[in-house]
């Protein structure tokens, strides 16, 4: 303890506060909170133009198009998994900014090309595997959290809500403003997408903060920590960490979580498919998925956790949850129905910001990069072997095969046995650190009372009265 204190009193003097003052903290969460949610907006409306490029491009056949943007995010999936999570672990040598302003930098330079040649799906398909390996800022800034809120107990969870409910931000802008922008022509919203992200970079540029990772390490395992970064993946840091059992217990958790959540990738087709619905209407209802996530993951989760359930409690209801709306999700039929399970389904969006929280706690200060890298890298392994196969299942849903009951829905209902497996394993998972310290944090006065009692009763001369 005495060692990690002075190592963070050299690093942080009095002219430059630690990065949990609160008031710097907070500072630096409102920044943090604008970049991303600009830099989501522009993605999601990328994330609305690409599908309608490739059903053009496919004349409007939904099962080709479903299942060539299937194999487009196993690409990037691959891609993610082999490279972001050694690009957030660099965020625990090279800092957080360096990371954090490289991934806004590419996302706004590819989008700045596309633009020109917008309905190639060539250049198109480039484009989302390039913006999805920007996707790092997810865990840089979830390892920015982790440094301004470790050992706060549920203050971290709430936290790591407002970064997920940050993202369910950009979801409410980004599909309705790019569906809208999409039916004007598809120039204007990849265009658009554009603008926005350097305006993510100008915010980055202006609003500089000071550097939050905390370097407790000597300089020799600084060294070794940099020179294994680049070869880390999750399986490596999880097997490395104390506690390897609930640990590895609750990144199963969080990929089984993972895989079911993938499957909304395919929901552009199976809505299109199912509904017919346009690029505006699409727009319409991910937006109200975006406010429905926001709501539960800003507000909801304050009053839930701990307020009516430890954080591993609520882990094992929100799955629970998450399970029974993929399954509604997956017999609907009638469009007001999808709006009807919405509420359901965002009170699932709790699991992800209690587990980061949980796992965070468990994680030494010098490897928060690592983890929320790790973790990341998880999620996209995750995706990378479910998108193809929600594809075929919409391929398959809708095929001869069931020509008399048309199933397209059939990726959700998998899903749902991916949520299902997840809520019982998560039975077994005790958080034990953050009980102890909340206990502890409740005790203390407690204890200053008894101490300042106990001194009370000492002698003038120093030796305590019998009494």
């Amino acid at each position: 303890h005495n060692v990690s204190e002075l190592n963070m009193k050299s690093e942080y003097s009095a002219d430059n506060p630690t990065p949990r003052s609160d008031m710097r903290a907070k500072d630096i969460q409102v920044r943090l909170v604008v970049i991303l949610a600009l830099f989501v907006i522009s993605n999601s409306i990328q994330n609305q133009v690409f599908p309608k490029v490739c059903l053009d491009h496919f004349d409007g056949n939904d099962s080709k198009a479903a299942r060539f943007l299937g194999w487009v995010q196993g690409a990037s999936s691959i891609l993610q998994y082999l490279i972001l999570p050694g690009l957030a672990a660099s965020s625990d040598t090279y800092g957080r900014q360096f990371i954090l302003m490289g991934s806004v930098l590419t996302q706004f330079f590819a989008l700045f090309v596309w633009s020109f040649v917008p309905d190639n799906i060539i250049v198109g398909s480039v484009t989302s595997i390039a913006c999805s390996l920007c996707w790092v800022i997810i865990p840089v800034c979830q390892a920015i959290i982790s440094d301004l809120t470790r050992d706060q107990g549920a203050s971290a969870a709430h936290s790591f809500g407002i970064i997920s409910a940050t993202f369910g931000l950009g979801l409410v802008i980004g599909p309705l403003l790019g569906g809208f922008l999409t039916d004007i022509h598809i120039y204007v919203a990849c265009f658009t997408a554009a603008g926005i992200t350097f305006l993510a970079v100008a915010v980055a540029v202006v609003f500089k903060w000071k550097e939050t990772k905390i370097s407790a390490l000597p300089t020799e395992e600084v060294e070794e920590n940099l020179s294994t970064t680049k070869f880390r993946n999750p399986f490596e840091l999880f097997s490395k960490m104390k506690n390897n059992r609930q640990i590895i217990r609750m990144a199963v958790v969080y990929a089984l979580s993972s895989v079911s959540l993938s499957v909304f990738s395919s929901w552009y087709v199976v809505l299109d498919w199912t509904f017919k619905w346009g690029p505006l209407r699409i727009g319409e209802f991910a937006t109200c998925v975006g406010i429905a996530i926001a709501i539960v993951q800003s507000i909801v989760i304050r009053v839930l956790v701990p307020g009516l359930l430890p954080q591993s409690r609520a882990v094992v209801v929100s799955l629970g949850i998450l399970s029974t709306s993929l399954i509604l999700y997956g017999l609907a039929f009638q469009g007001w129905q999808m709006y009807a399970i919405l509420p359901l389904m965002a009170l699932g969006s709790v699991v992800e910001p209690c587990l980061q929280a949980m796992m965070a706690d468990s994680t030494p200060e010098t490897l928060q990069g690592s983890l929320q890298g790790a973790l990341y890298g998880l999620r996209i392994l995750a995706q990378g072997i479910s998108s193809p196969l929600y594809g075929l299942l919409f391929s398959l849903g809708t095929s001869h095969s069931f020509s008399k009951f048309p199933l397209p829905g059939l990726s959700f209902l998998f899903a749902s046995v991916s949520s299902f497996l997840g809520c019982v394993l998560s039975f077994k998972i005790r958080c034990k650190g953050r009980e102890k310290q909340n206990a502890e944090q409740l005790l203390e006065p407690l204890l200053m009372d008894c101490h300042d009692s106990q001194e009370n009763h000492l002698c003038s001369e120093g030796n305590a009265c019998t009494k």
